[in-house]
């Protein structure tokens, strides 16, 4: 699962609750803030949690991330979901 706007505030929490609740193998923090996404990582301290630097306005990049998914969560703000809806 990969996670775009993993180290916002919100979607930090929701990764919370599939780390409990989820048996996925992999659930990725997609963000562009390097450093708010790993220190998420380190809070959720589980092996299946990893980052990847994304920013939704480099679209073919974005898309070329996200097709190695199965699942993609927006958890990005209001102010970049057009741009997110596009990329997914």
């Amino acid at each position: 699962m990969l996670c775009l706007g993993g180290a916002g505030k919100i979607c930090r929490e929701s990764i919370y609750d599939l780390i409990q609740t989820s048996d996925f193998e992999q659930i990725t923090i997609a963000d562009p803030n390097q450093t708010e996404a790993e220190i998420v990582v380190e809070w959720l301290d589980d092996s299946r949690v990893d980052f990847i630097r994304i920013d939704v306005s480099d679209t073919q990049k974005a898309i070329d991330i996200m097709c190695g998914y199965d699942v993609v969560m927006d958890g990005t703000p209001i102010s970049v979901n057009n741009r997110s809806t596009t990329c997914i």
